[in-house]
Order: structure tokens, then sequence, then C-alpha cells
């Protein structure tokens, strides 16, 4: 907290102090001063823009603490680095381009410039990372109901059938239990029939006067199943149906990407037809911000440059696959699909 109230000074401060260049005169007529006058006022404007560097490093260090997995985070990341490396560059040509050459505002646009471009490589780093966590983690969650540790012999490869398997042969089932389980005896999983193992109080009543069924001691078992049942029946937060719809998500999730890299490719022409009427959209819209208008196609000659198109389109194609992805655990995990 302190590093990010120390970011927000140190870049409130120099914020000010550019700000104040700017109204006052000193850095728009910054060519009417003498040379020695023009030094020192670009000195001192360059150490503004300096501290305002140190401050948005810092501040996106701070934030990066707190929100590395925040997909929203590198979304809002990626709309400022696309303000700072556009949009300011544009609105000081707009108003300042009559001018001449002035080296402060020349410096104001390199320094927003590499501070956009810092802030969309970290925005598409974010993004990347977002998306291999998500999958990891939804691919590799198992929760634990009995022991800390699967048998080894109930750990197996992922494969089609495993999305079809009955409850009673997930990981989770216990030899021990199927005798008495209805879903075993009636051959539908438990969250078919809407009770089991793990919820239905019967099964446990009819153990209560076991201590061994197959050689297995039930003890522990039944103590860990007896505070299970105490919980309201949900089958979302069941163990047996959650590993049921992992294996879903596993089925799923790798064709998320291959889904979005063939929408991309088959519909590249179409693709490339909007992005290039959307350069112009915003190259019409930031011509007009100004009071007087000034010419249109400054945007959209550098918005239409073949590498920067191809960078916009993977970074849109990034977070498509990252909104998707949050889509698809939202329905298989949220609404249970």
């Amino acid at each position: 907290m302190g590093s990010l109230i120390a970011a927000l000074l140190l870049e409130g401060g120099s914020l000010l102090y550019i700000i104040y260049g700017f109204v006052s005169g000193y850095i728009p007529h910054l060519n009417s001063f003498l040379p020695q006058v023009q030094l020192v006022i670009l000195h001192k404007f360059n150490l503004a823009l300096n501290l305002f560097s140190v401050g948005f490093y810092l501040l996106l260090l701070a934030l990066l603490l707190r929100y590395t997995l925040s997909f929203e985070f590198s979304f809002i990341l990626l709309l400022i680095a696309l303000f700072l490396y556009f949009a300011i560059p544009y609105i000081l040509a707009a108003f300042y381009s009559t001018e001449g050459y002035n080296p402060g505002i020349a410096s104001l646009i390199r320094c927003s410039q590499l501070l956009g471009e810092i802030a969309g490589v970290l925005a598409a780093l974010l993004a990347i990372l977002n998306i291999g966590v998500l999958i990891h983690n939804r691919l590799g969650r198992r929760e634990i109901v009995f022991e800390k540790e699967a048998p080894p012999a109930r750990r197996r490869a992922f494969s089609l059938s495993r999305l079809l398997m009955p409850c009673w042969e997930t990981p989770y089932c216990r030899d021990f239990l199927r005798d008495f389980c209805p879903s075993y005896t009636q051959k539908r999983s438990c969250w078919k029939v809407g009770g089991g193992c793990l919820c239905d109080e019967a099964i446990v009543n009819r153990l209560l006067g076991q201590t061994s069924v197959r050689g297995r001691e039930t003890t522990p078992s039944l103590k860990r199943m007896t505070q299970l049942m105490q919980r309201k029946r949900d089958c979302q937060r069941c163990p047996i149906y959650q590993e049921h719809q992992r294996y879903k998500y596993q089925l799923a999730a790798p064709l998320v990407p291959l889904f979005v890299i063939a929408v991309f490719w088959f519909g590249r022409g179409g693709i490339h037809h909007h992005y290039l009427n959307t350069a112009k959209y915003f190259d019409n819209l930031l011509s007009n911000l100004t009071y007087l208008p000034t010419g249109v196609g400054k945007v959209y000659s550098t918005l239409s440059t073949p590498w920067l198109e191809t960078a916009i389109l993977i970074i849109l194609a990034l977070f498509l696959i990252g909104i998707l992805l949050h889509l698809l655990e939202y329905f298989i995990f949220g609404l249970g699909w």
C-alpha cells in the first residue's frame, strides 16, 4: 500500500508540473525564449518527465503485485498503452503542429510512446500468463476428499472415455462403498439420480455398524463422509461432480485457441476490412476532437501498417481466448453444463 501511495504522489506531482508547463506557456512557446532560457526550461521539463516515468513504473509494479492474474487489469493496461502511444502524440500534434519543431513537445511524445510500448508489452505478457494459469489450474485442479493423495492406480491419463465415465469410476469412489451406493446398483451416476456417497445419509447409516468392509477400515472415511453430508446438498460443490466437470473442461479448453485461430485465419479478409474501417473511424474521431479540425490520415496511416495491424490482431486474439476460457469455465463449473 505504501509503494502504491508513493507512486501516485510522485506521478501526480510530476504530472501537475508538466501541465503547469503547458498552461503557463513555457513549453508551447519554448522557441520564443532565448537559447539559455530554453535550456533551463527544457532541463526542468525533462526532469519532470523522468519523474513521471519513474512514478509510472512504480505504479505498474505496485498494481502488478496486486493484480497479476487479473484479466481485467491486463485489458485496462492495454487501453492505457494505446492511449499513451497513439492518442497523446496525436493530440499534441493537432494542437501544436503549427509552431514548428519544439524540443519540449518532442520529448513528451517520446516519453509517452515509450511508456505506451512498455505497457503494451506487459499487457500482452499478462494476457498470455492469465491464459496459461487458467488452463493449468482447471486441467490440474482436484479437490481432496478422503486422502491427501489419490491411489496411484487411479491416476490415469485423460481420455475421451473419462468424460463418459460414471461416478463410481472416478478417483474419489471407494470400492467398499459400491455395494451400499444406490447409484452403483442402478448403474446411473449420482448427479443424474440426485444423490450419492457424499450426500446420501442412508449409505452411512448402513455402514455405521461395520468397522470394515472387504478388509478395509471404514471409520476414517465415514468420519469424513459425515462431515461432508452436514453441508447442504449441492452437486456444484461435490468433488465427484467437479471431477466429472473437469474432464469436460480438459476436452473443451484446447479447442478454444484452435477456434480463435481458425476464425482469424479463415476470416482474415473480412477482419482486415473491418480493421481498416475501424482505423478510419478513429482517425476521423481524433481529428474532430480539436477546436480547429486538422487533416485526417495520420492515425490511419500508422494503424494500417502491416506489422502494427498484425500485432494488434494478435493481442486481440489473446484477449478473445482469455474471455472465451472464462466463459467456458463459467458455463461448466458455474452453471454445471
